[in-house]
């Protein structure tokens, strides 16, 4: 469960930018300068964990392709798709991506896949809900993680407001770095993974991607 809600979050980022007095709270950076910092900082943590191989916040997902060879995950809304595995008898096997300009032959085959993807990540609108989560479901998140989320914050109130604060500068190292260390949860040695035609002829690529729309299409190559 997320260590940190969004209420407990906006007092650490206070406390961190000395604005959290208690006769006189959120004196120079409102709630929503602090909210505006969370959800970038947010991003940019979730960002950096994810491109040095970060698995904790992944996710699997059943679906079914169409005859068109449509996997709709609309309401998965992914930020990532790390990858895509389809049931042949009572086993997954991975599939590749192909690049949309090498897109091919639409499967026409309908199937069951099983995506691997990191969701999209807001802060919360209710303060009880948890910072790293979604409504009030927490992600798989930990206390490193929300406090370099918390620390980020402070950092882009203050470069807003034209301060530099070293403390801070290393506070987010430390904190990133004991976060990077752990990118892989649990440590293990990948298991061999049976191949056979279906991974090297049926591939993926990204099709409808919009704000309201997210669909994968199963190829053939």
């Amino acid at each position: 469960m997320s260590t940190l809600t969004l209420a407990q979050a906006r007092t650490i980022v206070a406390d961190h930018l000395d604005d959290n007095d208690a006769s006189n709270p959120n004196e120079r950076w409102s709630t929503t300068q602090i909210d505006t910092a969370l959800q970038y900082a947010l991003s940019k943590c979730l960002d950096d964990y994810l491109a040095n191989g970060g698995e904790r916040f992944d996710v699997l997902a059943s679906k079914t392709s169409t005859t068109s060879g449509v996997c709709d995950l609309t309401t998965e809304d992914p930020l990532v798709v790390k990858g895509l595995s389809v049931q042949f008898g009572n086993s997954y096997y991975p599939i590749k991506a192909n690049k949309t300009e090498d897109r091919g032959l639409a499967d026409s085959t309908s199937r069951t896949v099983q995506v691997r993807y990191v969701p999209r990540m807001a802060i919360p609108t209710t303060t009880s809900h948890p910072l790293v989560g979604s409504g009030a479901t927490a992600y798989n998140s930990w206390y490193a993680f929300d406090h370099w989320v918390c620390v980020q914050a402070a950092i882009f109130c203050a470069v807003k407001d034209a301060e530099l604060r070293a403390e801070l500068q290393s506070l987010n190292s430390e904190l990133m770095g004991t976060v990077l260390t752990h990118a892989h949860v649990p440590r293990a040695m990948p298991f061999p993974v049976s191949r056979g035609w279906h991974s090297d002829h049926i591939k993926w690529v990204k099709d409808t991607w919009t704000a309201s729309t997210k669909q994968l299409v199963l190829v053939l190559s």
